[in-house]
């Protein structure tokens, strides 16, 4: 991309930028005006930098042209729109690294015409909303507005009745954070929220606004509209906070096409990038409902001059065209005489990994998917591929007189099994002066056998700090080619193949190098399989670890196209109730929310994957086989993908069949030639993982706790997959009554955050010893005291003071525990009512002294025999979980070596030690007479 022109042209415009007189998108190619079309007050501040501009209208109008007029404009009469508190975005001379698409690209309508700014009147406007009353912010004059020496900002101040506005928009790396805050002036409480809203018209900077119709749903250049967890939406959509927090969009992207993910990224809640650790009331606010849909219904006709108001109107299944706007709503809350409100608001692009927050930002240039080469499927597109990662020394360390440089900032990338960097990947700065951003570049190469979603690490140490770490991901489009594991592999295949049976695909043969297997629904169990089927997963147990190029003449699936009326796709598939194996018909990755079922269980309609998921069709969580680990990891929010060429396990309640169909694939940047809401643990929202491995393979993904609602615990339900088909593996569930029925869970949690007893199977394929352990109990809230009790054995662990369990498994058997979880307030443990009685003959074998004590709380306990003169004798136990009441020990009078003691005065020392670790030692003489 930097050849030498582009360099010397980047050169000019960076110089000219500093000035803020930059040629964006050019929309006099499109909607031409008159000379002299801004008023003689037009009044405009502007900022840019290679990534991101902006602009901020002060005063004045600007006019277009009628399509009548010579030259023709874009309206029915001319136009002339207000630019007082309008905002503009659009893209820097430079944009991403791996396209030249973007560069100087505008985002708003009307962004910039012959290096003039022209976004105004109803291409993009807000409202502060007072006490149920709505006013244009810009409706009054600026009392101050300016450009800001220090970080690279604007700033204006109006006044909206009692209301003081103050707007403020900074440059922070290829975003623009705008920061509103709401001052009550008047002398009593006022309600204040705000709504904003958008036409957004990319527009390349050649004048190009219309891309192929695959890409582009059709000739008229639509905006590409993807929403995280859906289909991408065609239709006019409203989402509400308050009334369906779960399918609330953390952001809605507008890219220029699917094949070319350019444009604007709209940030509905606080993200990686936009939440500022240092300073949190600067990070994203929340908003409360955002529409989307034609921009004339919602914002107003261009020619309908200012509003107080938004239309917001939406025609209900109807597709909103090629003019796509939106509106952002934050509701109004209480704001006192002489209080505040802030609410800030970022335009990001939608092809970045960054961080925005004080006092540098980083941002992280990579591609977002790979591709494979259209003649030649078995190699990648673009591969070795560039990472860029810019640094932006701004607001923070750039406060005029006070600037401080970025000095030795060094750039350091982590990279995942199956990429490799392609020469150092670790790179240094010299210097990066204040108001100034500049990158390095790293070269990445992908493995042949590289399949789905690969993370990868950035992490900036800079002097002065902070450090900074970026996570990135790249989704690889899948080869031909398969890497199996010397174990057991869930598998698919989405190749057609001309030989589709496993000996001819994967150039092995059956018994000797490999077994394969399906699961049978209806038999409930695994059979035989010879060969893949798309759409379904299937087992191969393969002898040895090796990685293939697939036989039998594999060619690329064609229905993975979307068209422009949402038809395509493969073909559907019928899952039975109980366990069914399925898996991504495509060689790219698809979210699991984009699945569509239908049954005839409610034969009224088709449904989303949430909404099988909220009838209760199906369960929620997926299972896939993690063949580095042997064993199960779980997928379950809408964002979570489907990779290629992996099996999944998916669980219907359902007594009817249900069909499902795989979408099209809708992600951004994949060409036609080619293929964690995480889970936080607080304080009445925590999990206990549970985990149990043998000599050969592990279970890990279980987990028991609390939820914050019947709700949540619904749909945090999990089921335990069928154990894998080979000799050594193992499987841990929580048994639990679902419907009537006692079935096998890997999460279960209560709604009440009470006292719980979780009856927990370990079960497993060979004979030898098996660990349990808890390796998340820190995480889960300190006054929560937990203790797993053996029902064979009888044995207690109170799981704070152990950091694990183990015991003698017998092949094939199921082993019963219980964990047992118990809310408490931390106190001093209290021993009272010791005593000691003989039992058995003075010198039998069987003589012992039985202990008893009791405990005023669940408590740990070591229990030791010590001589009159304090020499340890014996330690009966250790680190026992006992519960409050009266407890017991036995002695059998005998000592470390097992030899009989001698008669004599003893003592018996009992330790007590709380979970905040808070010990209680008490001692109690006897003796002993033979």
């Amino acid at each position: 991309k930097m050849s030498k022109f582009r360099i010397r042209r980047n050169l000019l415009i960076l110089a000219i930028s500093s000035l803020g007189a930059m040629s964006y998108g050019d929309w006099t190619l499109i909607c031409p005006g008159p000379t002299g079309r801004t008023s003689t007050d037009y009044g405009v501040n502007r900022i840019s930098n290679p990534l991101v501009g902006a602009t901020f209208g002060g005063s004045g109008t600007i006019t277009y042209n009628a399509g009548t007029d010579d030259p023709p404009g874009c309206f029915g009469a001319a136009v002339t729109a207000n630019m007082r508190g309008r905002i503009g975005v659009g893209v820097g001379a430079t944009g991403t690294v791996q396209t030249d698409q973007d560069d100087l690209m505008a985002i708003t309508y009307g962004y910039a015409s012959l290096g003039l700014p022209g976004t105004g009147g109803t291409f993009s406007y807000a409202t502060l909303q007072t006490d149920g009353d709505s006013t244009l912010i810009g409706a009054n004059a600026f009392s101050t507005f300016f450009r800001g020496a220090s970080d690279t900002y604007m700033f204006g101040r109006t006044q909206n009745g009692d209301i003081q506005v103050e707007i403020r928009i900074d440059l922070v790396g290829d975003a623009a954070r705008v920061d509103y805050l709401f001052t009550n002036t008047g002398t009593t409480t006022r309600a204040v929220g705000m709504r904003y809203g958008q036409h957004v018209a990319l527009l390349k900077a050649d004048g190009s606004s219309v891309g192929t119709p695959w890409t582009r749903r059709g000739s008229d250049g639509a905006t590409y509209v993807t929403v995280p967890g859906f289909k991408p939406p065609r239709i006019a959509q409203r989402w509400n906070r308050a009334t369906d927090p779960g399918n609330y969009p953390a952001f809605v992207d507008f890219n220029y096409s699917q094949g070319e993910g350019i444009g604007l990224r709209v940030e509905n809640q606080a993200s990686t990038a936009t939440n500022d650790l240092n300073d949190l009331s600067g990070s994203q606010t929340s908003s409360d409902s955002f529409v989307l849909g034609n921009s004339s219904l919602l914002l107003g006709t261009p020619d309908g001059g200012d509003s107080n108001t938004f239309p917001d109107g939406i025609i209900p299944d109807n597709l909103y065209g090629g003019n796509v706007g939106y509106i952002q709503t934050w509701n109004p809350s209480g704001v006192p005489a002489g209080g505040s409100r802030r609410i800030v608001n970022y335009f990001r692009s939608p092809w970045s990994e960054a961080s925005y927050g004080r006092p540098y930002s980083v941002v992280v240039d990579g591609p977002k998917v790979l591709n494979v080469n259209s003649a030649d499927p078995t190699r990648f597109d673009n591969n070795p591929f560039t990472v860029r990662v810019w640094v932006d020394n701004n607001r923070g360390y750039s406060a005029i007189d006070q600037e401080m440089p970025l000095q030795d900032v060094k750039v350091d990338l982590t990279l995942p099994t199956g990429l490799v960097a392609v020469g150092s990947a670790s790179k240094t700065i010299n210097r990066i002066e204040a108001r100034r951003m500049q990158f390095v570049d790293f070269t990445v190469r992908a493995d042949d056998t590289a399949a789905g979603t690969y993370n990868y690490q950035v992490k900036v140490t800079p002097t002065p700090g902070p450090q900074k770490t970026i996570t990135g991901s790249i989704n690889v489009v899948s080869q031909p080619r398969i890497a199996l594991q010397a174990n057991a592999n869930l598998v698919t295949s989405p190749w057609n193949f001309e030989q589709p049976v496993w000996e001819a695909i994967l150039g092995l043969s059956p018994e000797s190098d490999f077994t394969a297997f399906s699961y049978d629904p209806v038999q409930k169990g695994y059979v035989p399989s010879t060969g893949p089927q798309r759409g379904y997963g299937q087992w191969i147990v393969s002898r040895n670890a090796q990685s293939l190029v697939l036989g039998g003449t594999p060619t690329a699936p064609t229905d993975f196209k979307p068209t422009q009326d949402g038809s395509g796709g493969a073909p559907l598939i019928t899952i039975k109730q109980g366990w069914n194996l399925i898996a991504n018909p495509y060689h790219v990755a698809i979210e699991l929310g984009q699945i569509v079922g239908a049954s005839n269980a409610n034969p009224l309609s088709s449904f989303t994957f949430s909404q099988l998921v909220q009838q209760g069709l199906i369960n929620g969580a997926l299972a896939f086989w993690d063949t580095n680990n042997q064993s199960y990891s779980f997928i379950q929010k809408t964002t979570d993908r489907l990779e290629p060429q992996k099996g999944y396990w998916i669980r219907s309640n359902s007594a009817q069949d249900i069909v499902l169909r795989y979408p099209p694939v809708y992600m951004t940047n994949v060409r036609s030639n080619s293929a964690p809401s995480t889970w936080q643990q607080t304080s009445n929202q925590w999990r206990l993982q549970l985990a149990a491995r043998n000599n050969a393979a592990s279970d890990d993904q279980n987990f028991v706790g609390v939820a914050n609602s019947v709700a949540s615990a619904r749909a945090n339900l999990m089921f335990e997959p069928p154990i894998a088909p080979i000799t050594d593996a193992i499987s841990m569930s929580i048994e639990k009554m679902v419907n009537g029925e006692a079935t096998r869970l890997a999460q279960t949690l209560s709604e009440v955050n009470g006292k719980q007893e979780f009856k927990v199977l370990v079960e497993s394929n060979t004979a030898g010893p098996v660990t349990v352990t808890w390796p998340n109990l820190a995480t889960i809230p300190k006054n929560v005291r937990a203790r797993l009790v053996d029902t064979v054995t009888g044995e207690t662990r109170d799981l704070r003071k152990f950091s694990g369990y183990t015991f003698q498994a017998e092949a094939k058997l199921t082993r019963e525990l219980k964990v047992q979880l118990e809310p408490g307030i931390s106190v001093a443990p209290v021993i009272g009512n010791v005593m000691v009685t003989r039992s058995g003959r003075s010198n039998g074998a069987d003589a012992s002294i039985r202990l008893t004590y009791t405990l005023t709380s669940d408590v740990t306990t070591t229990v030791r025999i010590l001589s009159n003169t304090g020499r340890e004798v014996m330690t009966v136990t250790r680190g026992r979980a006992d519960k409050a009441g009266q407890n017991e020990v036995v002695w059998n009078l005998r000592d470390q070596a097992q030899r009989s003691v001698a008669p004599g005065t003893y003592r018996a020392e009992i330790i007590a030690e709380g979970n905040d670790g808070e010990r209680t030692r008490k001692m109690y003489p006897f003796v002993i007479t033979r």
